[in-house]
C-alpha cells in the first residue's frame, strides 16, 4: 500500500489507477517472450486494458517461432477487430428494440399521475422527433400494440 501511495504520488495520479496499471499488466507478463516481442514489434501495449481479450486469447495459443508468432498475433488482433466491428454493427431488432421502449416508459411512469405522465413523455418525445428530424405530425390510437403497422424496411424495392 505504501508503495502504491509513492507510486501513484510520483505519477501524479490515484492508488486506484495504480492498482490497475498493475492489473492490466499481469496478464500480459504471462505471455512468451517470444510472443511478446512479436506483439511489440507491431506496436502494440500488451498491458493496454483495451487489449486484454487478445492478450488472453494469445495466452491460450501455444507459443510459436518468431516468424510465426508475428503472423498468430497479427492474426489474434485482426480476429478481435473483426469480432468488434462486426458486434458493432449488429442492430437490434425493430420489435425487440421497440419492446424495450415501451417497457421503460412502462416501468417509469406505472405510477405516475396521468398529467405528469403525459407531460414527461411529450417533453422526452418532441426534442427526439426534432433531434432526428422525423416528419411526425400526428400519432393514432390503436387498441392493440399488435394492430399498429409495422414500418416499411429501409432498402425495400
Amino acid at each position: 500500500m505504501e508503495a502504491a501511495k509513492v507510486i501513484a504520488a510520483a505519477i501524479d495520479r490515484d492508488e486506484k489507477t495504480v492498482f490497475r496499471i498493475i492489473e492490466d499488466y499481469e496478464p500480459a507478463s504471462q505471455l512468451s517472450p517470444i510472443t511478446l516481442e512479436a506483439v511489440l514489434e507491431q506496436n502494440i501495449d500488451p498491458a493496454a486494458a483495451k487489449h486484454a481479450r487478445v492478450v488472453e486469447n494469445l495466452l491460450r495459443i501455444p507459443s510459436r517461432r518468431s516468424k510465426k508468432a508475428s503472423a498468430v498475433v497479427a492474426g489474434a488482433f485482426k480476429t478481435h477487430m473483426l469480432q468488434k466491428t462486426k458486434k458493432a454493427s449488429v442492430k437490434p431488432d425493430l420489435e425487440a428494440f421497440a419492446e424495450r421502449i415501451v417497457k421503460q416508459f412502462e416501468d417509469r411512469y406505472r405510477a405516475a399521475a396521468p398529467q405528469q405522465r403525459d407531460a414527461e413523455i411529450k417533453y422526452i418525445l418532441e426534442p427526439l422527433v426534432n433531434t432526428l428530424r422525423t416528419p411526425i405530425r400526428e400519432l393514432r390510437q390503436f387498441g392493440r400494440p399488435t394492430l399498429v403497422p409495422k414500418p416499411p424496411k429501409q432498402g425495400a424495392a
